[in-house]
C-alpha cells in the first residue's frame, strides 16, 4: 500500500494537461524510482492505469508542440518498467504501445526519442517477437538505420534477431523487405552489428528452410558471392553457418556455392585450422599428426559447409539407380532432372565442372583421413567420414582408384570398424568398404582380409556364423556380379536395398550430431544382444542403425568368402613369414648373431612393398616373442634395434621411414584394434544439450533421508539414542549438487538429530531422569566431535554404506553401473533412498593421495592380454629409443592417437573430472605408459586430478564463459556461473629489497592454502595478475644467483669473473653437496666456499614449493632446470617403488658438465686400454702389469700418475669420494673407480639430499609423484627451461594472437610496425619485453596464443602540444594491454620500446 500511495501522486501529475513542467518533474522522479524498483516494490501499484498515462505522453497528447523531453522521458519510464516487472510486456501490448512506438520510429521528430522508443521496442520483441514483427515493429527499426548511432544499430538489429525467431509462413513478403536491409549491414565494420545481422539472416533462412524456391528469393547470387569474400579474409563464424544453412536449405544455392569455389574455400580453412598445426612428413596422414585437442568453431561450421555442399546421398532405388549411371558415365544430364530429386541434379553440377572433381578425388579424401585421425571430437569425426563416404559414391571407379592411392584410408575404416566404439563411425565405415567393393571390384579384398576383416564382421553379425542368413537380406546372388564398373552399381538387386537403408540411417544421424551434444555410442558391448527385425518406424533410430551394421557386416563377410578361397585366405599377405621370423626369435639362444639374423628378416618384412597389417602382427604370435628376445638379449640395443634402424624404406634419413618406425606404426593400429577402454559419461538429457559442459555441474541429485531400520551402532548408548531417532525423525526429501560429499548431508542433518534428541529429552525429563539420556545429550551438545553419522545407500535389497567423504556423484554413478535397472533410467529424475546412523567417535578424515597407481602392472589395465603385450613391447622400444631420439620424434612415434582421443574425451565430463570419477584405465595408462598419451592430454590429466577441486570448478566456469563468447550467445551470465565454489585469492605485500626472505615467509604462512596467492609491492600501485607474473620472475632469477651456491657453474676458473648469476647453458643442475657442514666462522673466513647445508636444503625445499605453487595457480615459471635434474627427481620419486640404482650413464654426464665428461672420457681410455691388455692371451700376468704400469695416453703421451689426481670431487676439493680420499692418489690401478665415484657423486650421492628436499617442499602443496607422468624434457617446458622457440615469433604467429581495440586495426600502420618490431628482437630483447609487457620474462606453452587474457594493443592518448612521438609505450601488465602512442616511424618505435625495456623493469606505476 505505501508503495501505491508513492505512485498516485506522480501518476496525477502524468495526467495534469496543459502542465508540460509538472509532468516533466513527475517523469524524472517516476523514472529514477522505476529505475531501482524490483517486482515486489511494484505490488499494489495500478500497472495499467501508469502504462496508459505513459504511452499518453509518448503519442504526444496533450502536449505542447515540440516538447519531446516529456517523449523521451516517457519512454525512458516504460524501459524502466519493462526492466523493474517483465510481465508489464503484455500490458503495453494491451493498451496499443506497438502502435506508437511504431510511429515514433517511421515519422522522426526527434532522433532521442526514436532512440528510446527502439529501446523499448526491443524489449518488448524478447518476449513478444512475432506481435511486433505483425505491427511492423521491425520495419519501423530498420528504416531509418543508417541515421543512428551504433549502439542505437545494435538495438534495432537485437530486434530483428528476436522478431525473426517466429516467423511465420505467410510472412515472407515482409522477410524480403527486412533481408535487403541485413544483406547490407552484415557486411558492416563494426562486429556487433555484422553478428547481429547474421544472426537475424540466419533465424529467416531457418524459417523458410522448407521451400528452396523461397531460400533462393531470400539469398542473392550477389550476397553469397560477398558471403565468401569477406570469409576469405576473416573466416567468420557466423557467415560460414550462414552459408551452412542456405546450402542445406536449397540445392540450387549449394550449386551456386560450388561455381563460386566455396568448395576450395572451407577446405583452406580446415587445412588452416585442423592440419596445418598439426602435420607431419607422412604424405599419406597415416599416424603421426598430434591430437587435436578442440576444433575451433570456424573449423566446425568450415566442416559442416563441405558437407552440404556434396549430394545427398540417395534413399530410393530410382534416385539411385540414375545417380549411379551418371557417376559411371552410362547416363548424361537429361531435361527432366530437376524432378528427379535435387541429389541428380546436384550431382549433375560436380560432373560439369572438372575442378571441383579434382577437389573430390585430390584434396578432400587426404584432408579428411587427416581430421579424423586427429580430432579427438566424435560428431566432428561423423562429419568428417559422412563426407568420405559422398566422396566415395560421387566418384567413379578410375577416379576413387586414384582418391585410394594417395591415403590409406582402408586402414582407417578398417580400424574404426575393429574398435566398436560408436555405432555410427561402424555404419559409415561398412557403407565406404562396401562401395568401394562395388565400384573396384577384385582391387581390395586382399586387402580386407590381411586387415582381419573377415573376424572382425563375424563379430559384429547378430547370428552365429553357422546360423542360415536371412532369404533376400543377407543373401547375394551370383548373377548380380558383374565385371562391367557401370553395372557393379545396380539398384535392382536385393542387396542395394540394404545400402539404400545405410544412406538412409545416416542421412538422419549425421547432420543431428551437435559439436558438444550428445555422443551416438553405446554403453555395453555393441553387437552384443540386438535382435532381428524390420527397419519399420518401431523402436528407436539408433536400434535400427545397429540392426542395419549387423546385417551389413553379414552381408560384406560372405561376400569375401565368396570370391576368395579358403587356400588364397590362409596365404594371403606375410603371415606365414612373419610366423617363421616368430619361431626364429624363439628359438635364438641371446646372442647378437642369432638375434641379428631374426631382426634382418623382420626388417625386410616390414619395409616390403605391400608392408606388414597390424592384423598380421597379431596373429603370428610375433610380438611376445620380440618381447622375449629383447628382455634376454645382452646387448638388445645392437642385436635387434640397430638392425631396425638401418635398414630404411626410402632415402628419407628419419625413424618414421625404418623398420623399427614402421613395426612401431602397426603396433599402435594393432593396439588401437584389441585395447578395451571404455569412456564414461555422466548421464545428460536433451535440454543439457543445449548447455555448455560445465552446466553439468550445477546438476543435483534427490534423495529421501531417513534413519536406518536395522543396522547401526554396537554401542549400546548409541543404539538406545537412534531408537529415540527412528520413532521422532520423519523422512525428509533434500537435493543435493552432484559434486558434493554426503559431509554436506551430515552439516545439513547433524542439528536436526541434535534438537530431536534435545525435545526427547526434554520430554522424557518430565515423566523420570534418565542419567544416560542427559549424558549423551551432553555429548551431542557440548562435544560434537564425539560422535559422526554413517551413510547406508538402499538400492532394492542391496545396501552400501558410504563414508562422509565421498563424493555423491561417483557413489551414485557406481551404484547405476552396477545395476542394470538403474543403468537406463535418469539418474537425475529419481529420489535415492538414504539411511543413517551415529556412531560415537570423531569421522575419519579423508586422506588426499596421488592419483597415479604405481603397482598396477601391465596386463591389468583392461585393455586385454594382446593389449597388454602390445604396450609391454612399445615400452621396451620406448625405453631403449628414448636416449638416441628427439623428444618430438618420440613423442609422433609413441603416441596412440586412438588411446588419446578416449582419454582427452574423458577429460571433456566436467562431472567425472570434479568428482573424480575418472575410470582405472586413465590413472593405470598414465602411470605405466603415459608415452601413449599425448603430451596435451597429460598436461590436462595432470591439472584435473591434482589441483583441487576449487580449481576444477574455476577451469570449468571459465570454458563456459569461453564457449559462450565463441558461440555468440547473448544469454545472461545466469547461465555461466556455477555456485559451487571459487578460489579464494590470498594478497601478500612484500618489500623489493628483501625479496629472497619476504618469498620464503610468505610461502611458508600461504604457500600450503588452496588460495591463489598474488602479490604486490610496498610503495608501488601496482596489483593483480602483473605484478604477480613478476615476482615469479624475480625469484626465478634469485635463485639462480651464484653466491647461494646452490647450482652447478660452468664457468672454469680461468674466466674473468662468475658475475651474479650462474652459467648453465644445459641447465640448472645441483651442486653436490657434502656431508660435512661448514661452521660460521669459516663462512666468513672464506666467502667462496660452500654456504651452510641447511640453507642449501632449505632453498631447494623453497624452490620446489615454489614450483609447485607456480604450478598450481597457473603462474609463468622461469627456472631454467636441466633435463637431468629431472631425471634424477624422477628417478628419487621411483625408489620408492622399485629398488634404487646407482647406474649411470656419459649421457647425463654431459648433459650436466661437458668440460668433466671430457676429463673423464680421456681416463676412460686408460681403463679401455688395461682392459684390452689384460684381454690378450699372449702375455704373461708380469708383462700385463709391466705394460699396464707404462700406459701413456695416445694424444699427450701422458700417464696416470703426470695427472696428480686425488679421490677428491673435481672442482669440490673439499668434497672427498671416499675415507681420506685426498690423501689417497689416482693411479693406474684405481682410475675406473675414480671415474665411478665421481660420476655417481656428480648424478646420484652429490644431490640426494637436495633432490629430496626439493620433492619435500614440492609435496606440501601436492604430490610430487604427480611429475611421473611426464618425460624429463616436458618437465623442463613446463618450469621455464626451453630453447627459444622461433615459431612463437614470426609475424604470422604474432598477427593471429594479438588482438586491437579502441580504433586500431590489424592493417594500421602503428600496429603493423609494432609487429615488425617484436619479429626482429633477439632472445635477450624477447625476455626484456615480455618482462615488461606481461611481467613474466617467456610465453607459456603455445606462445602468444596461450597468453591469457590475450595481448592486446590500444592507441595511448595525446595531449596537445605533445606529439605521440613524445611519449613512451606502457602497458596494463593484469590485462595484456599495451598502450601504443602512434609513432611515425619504425625507428622511433624501436627506440621507445628498447628504452622503456631497459628502464622499466623494476616497478610497478601509475601510467
Amino acid at each position: 500500500m505505501a508503495n501505491a500511495q508513492r505512485f498516485r501522486p506522480l501518476l496525477a501529475a502524468l495526467r495534469s494537461p496543459g502542465d508540460d513542467m509538472q509532468q516533466m518533474v513527475a517523469l524524472q522522479e517516476l523514472s529514477e524510482v522505476l529505475s531501482i524498483s524490483m517486482e515486489e516494490s511494484l505490488i499494489g501499484v495500478d500497472v495499467g492505469e501508469l502504462v496508459q498515462a505513459l504511452i499518453a505522453l509518448v503519442g504526444g497528447e496533450g502536449l505542447a508542440a515540440g516538447n519531446a523531453t516529456v517523449m523521451l522521458l516517457a519512454c525512458r519510464c516504460l524501459s524502466n518498467l519493462l526492466e523493474a516487472l517483465p510481465l508489464s510486456g503484455s500490458i503495453l501490448l494491451r493498451h496499443g504501445a506497438l502502435d506508437v512506438l511504431c510511429g515514433r520510429l517511421l515519422d522522426i521528430e526527434y532522433i532521442d526519442v526514436a532512440e528510446q522508443a527502439l529501446t523499448v521496442l526491443t524489449q518488448l520483441s524478447h518476449d513478444f517477437g512475432a506481435r511486433v514483427w505483425e505491427a511492423g515493429g521491425l520495419s519501423a527499426s530498420l528504416m531509418f538505420l543508417d541515421f543512428f548511432a551504433t549502439a542505437t544499430q545494435h538495438k534495432a538489429l537485437r530486434c530483428a534477431v528476436n522478431c525473426t525467431r517466429s516467423i511465420l509462413p505467410d510472412q515472407f513478403t515482409q522477410a524480403i523487405d527486412v533481408v535487403s536491409v541485413l544483406e547490407r549491414t552484415v557486411f558492416y565494420s563494426d562486429p556487433q552489428t555484422a553478428d547481429l545481422s547474421c544472426t537475424a539472416l540466419l533465424n529467416i533462412i531457418s524459417a523458410f528452410r522448407s521451400s528452396s524456391e523461397r531460400i533462393q528469393r531470400l539469398i542473392s547470387a550477389d550476397l553469397l558471392q560477398r558471403v565468401l569474400a569477406s570469409i576469405r579474409n576473416d573466416e567468420s563464424v557466423l557467415l560460414l553457418r550462414l552459408l551452412v544453412a542456405v546450402s542445406s536449405s536449397s540445392c540450387e544455392c549449394a550449386i551456386r556455392l560450388l561455381d563460386l569455389d566455396a568448395l576450395a574455400i572451407a577446405s583452406s580453412i580446415l587445412s588452416a585450422h585442423c592440419v596445418d598445426l598439426h602435420k607431419t612428413s607422412d604424405a599419406k596422414g597415416s599416424g603421426h599428426e598430434r591430437p587435436l585437442m578442440h576444433m575451433s568453431e570456424q573449423a566446425w561450421e568450415a566442416l559442416r559447409l563441405v558437407l552440404v555442399l556434396l549430394p545427398r546421398l540417395p534413399t530410393s532405388a530410382e534416385s539411385f539407380a540414375r545417380m549411379a549411371s551418371l557417376i559411371n558415365g552410362s547416363q548424361k544430364a537429361t531435361e527432366d532432372s530437376e524432378a528427379e530429386g535435387t541429389g541428380l541434379l546436384h550431382l549433375q553440377a560436380i560432373y560439369a565442372s572438372t575442378t571441383i572433381l579434382d577437389q573430390l578425388q585430390n584434396a578432400l579424401p587426404l584432408l579428411m583421413a587427416r581430421i579424423f585421425t586427429t580430432t579427438i571430437n566424435l560428431p566432428a569425426k561423423y562429419q568428417a567420414l559422412m563426407v568420405t563416404l559422398k566422396v566415395v559414391f560421387c566418384l567413379d571407379a578410375d577416379r576413387l582408384r586414384d582418391a585410394l592411392d594417395t591415403i590409406d584410408l582402408l586402414r582407417i575404416v578398417v580400424g574404426t570398424i575393429s574398435l566398436n566404439d560408436s555405432p555410427l563411425l561402424s555404419g559409415l565405415s561398412l557403407l565406404i568398404i562396401r562401395l568401394v567393393l562395388d565400384k573396384l571390384p577384385g582391387h581390395y579384398q586382399r586387402r580386407f582380409i590381411r586387415e582381419g576383416m573377415l573376424d572382425t564382421l563375424a563379430a559384429m553379425e547378430r547370428v552365429p556364423a553357422t546360423a542360415e542368413p536371412q532369404s533376400g537380406l543377407n543373401s547375394r546372388s551370383s548373377g548380380s556380379e558383374s565385371e562391367d564398373p557401370s553395372e557393379t552399381l545396380s539398384a535392382n538387386s536385393v542387396d542395394n536395398m540394404l545400402l539404400l537403408r545405410g544412406f538412409k540411417l545416416v542421412n538422419i544421424h549425421v547432420p543431428a550430431s551437435a559439436r558438444n551434444g550428445a555422443i551416438i555410442t553405446s554403453q555395453k558391448p555393441l553387437f552384443v544382444g540386438a535382435q532381428s527385425g524390420s527397419y519399420s518406424g518401431s523402436g528407436s533410430s539408433i536400434s535400427n542403425l545397429v540392426k542395419w551394421i549387423s546385417d551389413q557386416a553379414c552381408h560384406l563377410r560372405q561376400t569375401l568368402h565368396a570370391e576368395i578361397s579358403e587356400t588364397a585366405y590362409t596365404q594371403t599377405g606375410h603371415l606365414q613369414q612373419l610366423k617363421q621370423i616368430s619361431e626364429q626369435f624363439s628359438s635364438a639362444d641371446g646372442t647378437a648373431e642369432s638375434l641379428q639374423a631374426a631382426a634382418n628378416a623382420l626388417a625386410q618384412c616390414l619395409l616390403s612393398s605391400d608392408g606388414v597389417t597390424s592384423y598380421e602382427l597379431l596373429q603370428s604370435g610375433l610380438i611376445l616373442a620380440l618381447v622375449s628376445a629383447l628382455e634376454k638379449a645382452t646387448d638388445p640395443k645392437s642385436a635387434i634395434i640397430n638392425p631396425l634402424r638401418r635398414c630404411q624404406q626410402s632415402e628419407l634419413n628419419s625413424l618414421s621411414a625404418s623398420a623399427v618406425g614402421v613395426l612401431i606404426s602397426r603396433l599402435q593400429e594393432a593396439l588401437g584394434t584389441v585395447e578395451q577402454l571404455h569412456v564414461r559419461e555422466a548421464y545428460r538429457t536433451r535440454s543439457d544439450e543445449t548447455h555448455s559442459p560445465a552446466h553439468m555441474l550445477s546438476k543435483q541429485i534427490r534423495f529421501s533421508v531417513s534413519p536406518a531400520t536395522s543396522r547401526g551402532s554396537t554401542d549400546p548408548t548409541m543404539m538406545d539414542h537412534m531408537e529415540q531417532i527412528r520413532q521422532a525423525f520423519q523422512t525428509i526429501r533434500v537435493s543435493v549438487h552432484a559434486v558434493s560429499s554426503f559431509a554436506v548431508l551430515e552439516t545439513y542433518l547433524r542439528p536436526r538429530v541434535t534438537l530431536l534428541l534435545r525435545n526427547r529429552q526434554e520430554e522424557g525429563a518430565e515423566i523420570q531422569q534418565d542419567a544416560k539420556t542427559a549424558d549423551y545429550q551432553g555429548d551431542l551438545s557440548s562435544r560434537p566431535g564425539n560422535w559422526h553419522m554413517v551413510f547406508v545407500l538402499r538400492v532394492g535389497d542391496t545396501k552400501t554404506e558410504v563414508k562422509a567423504s565421498d563424493n555423491i556423484f561417483r557413489v551414485i554413478y557406481g551404484l547405476c553401473e552396477r545395476s542394470p535397472a538403474l543403468k537406463e533410467e535418469n539418474p537425475w529424475m529419481q529420489t535415492f533412498e538414504l539411511e543413517f546412523y551415529v556412531e560415537s567417535g570423531p569421522s575419519a578424515t579423508a586422506t588426499e593421495t596421488c592419483p597415479l597407481v604405481s603397482s598396477v602392472k601391465t596386463d591389468s589395465i583392461g585393455i586385454g592380454p594382446s593389449g597388454a603385450a602390445i604396450v609391454h613391447l612399445l615400452k621396451i622400444l620406448y625405453d631403449l629409443l628414448q636416449c638416441t631420439l628427439e623428444a618430438d620424434t618420440l613423442s609422433r612415434l609413441f603416441t596412440n592417437h586412438s588411446i588419446t582421443a578416449k582419454a582427452a574425451r574423458q577429460l571433456e565430463d566436467p562431472l567425472m573430472v570434479v568428482c573424480s570419477a575418472l575410470p582405472d584405465w586413465c590413472y593405470q595408462l598414465v602411470s605405466i605408459a603415459p608415452f601413449l598419451l599425448s603430451f596435451e592430454t597429460r598436461l590436462a590429466f595432470f591439472q584435473a586430478t591434482c589441483f583441487g577441486y576449487s580449481r576444477n570448478i574455476n577451469y570449468w566456469q571459465t570454458r563456459a564463459r569461453s564457449h559462450l563468447h565463441e558461440a555468440g550467445s547473448s544469454r545472461s551470465s545466469d547461465n555461466i556461473q556455477i555456485p559451487l565454489g571459487h578460489v579464494q585469492r590470498q594478497k601478500v605485500r612484500i618489500s623489493r629489497r628483501h625479496m629472497l626472505e619476504s618469498a620464503l615467509k610468505m610461502l611458508d604462512l600461504y604457500g600450503t592454502s588452496k588460495s591463489i596467492l598474488e602479490v604486490e609491492y610496498y610503495d608501488e600501485v601496482g596489483s593483480g595478475v602483473g605484478p604477480t607474473l613478476e615476482f615469479y620472475a624475480t625469484i626465478s632469477h634469485c635463485l639462480q644467483e651464484h653466491d647461494l651456491g646452490l647450482w652447478r657453474d660452468e664457468r672454469t676458473v680461468n674466466d674473468e669473473g662468475k658475475g651474479k648469476y650462474v652459467y648453465a647453458p644445459h641447465g640448472l643442475f645441483p651442486a653436490p653437496l657434502g656431508s660435512k657442514q661448514s661452521s660460521p666462522e669459516e663462512q666468513s673466513k672464506s666467502p667462496d666456499t660452500l654456504p651452510p647445508k641447511d640453507r642449501v636444503i632449505q632453498l631447494f625445499k623453497f624452490t620446489g614449493h615454489l614450483i609447485a605453487k607456480g604450478l598450481i595457480d597457473g603462474r609463468i615459471l622461469d627456472i631454467p632446470l636441466s633435463a637431468a635434474f629431472w631425471i634424477a627427481v624422477q628417478l628419487h620419486l621411483r625408489s620408492s617403488l622399485v629398488s634404487s640404482s646407482n647406474v649411470w650413464s656419459w649421457d647425463q654426464i654431459e648433459n650436466v658438465d661437458p668440460p668433466l665428461a671430457k676429463s673423464l672420457r680421456y681416463l676412460q681410455d686408460f681403463v679401455d686400454a688395461k682392459s684390452a691388455l689384460y684381454a690378450r692371451t699372449d702375455l704373461s700376468l708380469a708383462q700385463k702389469q709391466a705394460e699396464t704400469a707404462a700406459l701413456c695416453h695416445p694424444t699427450d703421451q701422458a700417464a696416470v700418475d703426470d695427472l696428480t689426481l686425488d679421490f677428491t670431487l673435481p672442482g669440490f676439493p673439499e668434497i672427498e669420494l671416499r675415507p681420506g680420499g685426498a690423501e689417497i692418489p689416482v693411479t693406474i690401478n684405481n682410475v675406473h673407480t675414480y671415474i665411478d665415484l665421481v660420476a655417481r657423486w656428480t648424478l646420484i650421492d652429490g644431490i640426494q639430499a637436495q633432490v629430496s628436499a626439493f620433492c619435500e617442499g614440492f609435496d606440501r602443496v601436492f604430490s610430487s609423484k604427480s611429475l611421473l607422468m611426464f618425460t624429463a624434457d616436458e618437465l623442463c617446458c613446463l618450469v621455464g627451461h626451453t630453447d627459444a622457440d622461433d615459431a612463437y615469433w614470426t609475424a604470422a604467429a604474432v598477427q593471429s594472437s594479438i588482438g586491437v581495440e579502441q580504433g586500431f586495426m590489424m592493417s594500421s600502420p602503428e600496429v603493423c610496425m609494432f609487429v615488425e618490431f617484436l619479429v626482429s628482437l633477439d632472445r635477450k630483447e624477447r625476455r626484456q619485453f615480455l618482462r615488461f609487457a606481461t611481467g613474466a620474462s617467456r610465453l607459456p606453452l603455445g606462445g602468444f596464443a596461450a597468453l591469457h587474457p590475450p595481448l592486446r594493443l590500444a592507441p595511448r592518448p595525446v595531449v596537445a602540444p605533445l606529439q605521440p612521438d613524445d611519449y613512451l609505450p606502457s602497458v596494463m601488465t593484469c590485462m595484456n594491454l599495451i598502450k601504443l602512442p602512434k609513432y611515425s616511424s619504425l625507428a622511433v618505435l624501436k627506440q621507445r620500446w628498447k628504452q622503456v625495456m631497459e628502464e622499466g623493469q623494476q616497478s610497478f606505476h601509475l601510467s
